[in-house]
């Protein structure tokens, strides 16, 4: 089957790790091969992985991709450094120290993390990637930056085609041209984009049943959606009832009663448009194992969303 991707969108603190890792974890005790992936600059897969998935008996069937920047800039440099080279130095006199020049700029790595994912998601090695995406502000500026660097790959393409007509020193023992690369990667720019976009993509966003929460939820939302992005279900995470354990308390009671009127402006509002799930206020810390299976039985119906929803086969 084509590997599907899992994302989870949302403000910081709203549990997207830890919900990463249970819905990794719940999708390879069904015999799935999973990869949890995160791009978040401040990562915590591998402390939860220990949490949740600890020694398990499906733990072949699950790995864990955690990258940071310095990481992130050399895998930069082995996938596109010669092609940059190849490229500025078809214009300008230039040694192969741009490449590090070019690696250091502000948004290559960031936008090489989209790269990253889109390749993990086409090599066919997995059958789930679920992604866990940095907090709502640079995630979506990740799009924005995809977005730009599809438009702006169109634009050096037709300022190199006229800066080379004045340029006596054009390479071409190389198989493909310095035109052929800019084209590939506004290609590959804009493939980033369509597997963003592609039923394949099971997006999932996440929120936290407060004020600032139903705010940011509906903000994202609409983000998404301007960028081709249908969120397929809203987690609402974090739930605290007024049913809840510890009500006795005036603070418990008046979180209830914000976690309440929360949830309902988020039902109200996301009515007929997207489906809710509600994980409530969990107490873990106590078991690592009681934590697990806790965890895996709250993620379950997220689980048998994901494994329900429509396959795309690659033509």
């Amino acid at each position: 089957m084509p590997t599907r991707l899992v994302s989870l969108w949302g403000k910081g603190g709203v549990g997207k790790s830890t919900l990463s890792v249970a819905l990794g974890s719940y999708l390879a005790s069904q015999g799935r091969r999973v990869l949890v992936l995160t791009t978040d600059p401040m990562p915590s897969l591998g402390f939860l992985k220990e949490r949740v998935w600890g020694k398990s008996a499906y733990e072949n069937r699950l790995e864990v991709l955690e990258l940071g920047e310095e990481e992130v800039i050399e895998k930069w440099k082995e996938r596109f450094g010669d092609e940059v080279y190849y490229v500025v130095s078809s214009l300008l006199p230039v040694g192969r120290e741009i490449i590090d020049y070019v690696a250091n700029a502000p948004g290559i790595s960031d936008e090489f993390l989209l790269y990253l994912v889109y390749a993990k998601f086409t090599e066919d090695s997995y059958e789930y990637i679920v992604w866990d995406l940095p907090a709502a502000s640079e995630a979506v500026r990740l799009l924005a930056l995809e977005s730009k660097v599809y438009a702006h790959m169109g634009d050096a393409f037709r300022l190199y085609l006229k800066v080379r007509g004045h340029l006596e020193k054009i390479v071409r023992h190389r198989r493909a041209t310095p035109e052929d690369l800019i084209r590939d990667w506004q290609k590959l720019a804009n493939d980033v984009l369509e597997m963003l976009r592609c039923e394949n993509h099971i997006p999932l966003l996440v929120t936290i049943p407060e004020p600032l929460g139903v705010y940011q939820a509906v903000n994202l939302y609409k983000e998404l959606l301007r960028y081709g992005i249908r969120p397929r279900l809203l987690v609402v995470n974090m739930f605290f009832s007024a049913s809840s354990e510890c009500t006795s308390c005036r603070g418990w009671i008046s979180k209830a009663r914000v976690h309440g009127q929360s949830l309902k402006a988020l039902e109200e509002h996301f009515k007929d448009k997207i489906e809710l799930h509600i994980v409530p206020c969990l107490p873990l810390g106590e078991e690592p194992e009681s934590d697990r299976q806790l965890l895996l039985r709250h993620i379950e119906p997220i689980g048998l969303k994901v494994l329900g929803a429509p396959i795309t086969r690659s033509a």
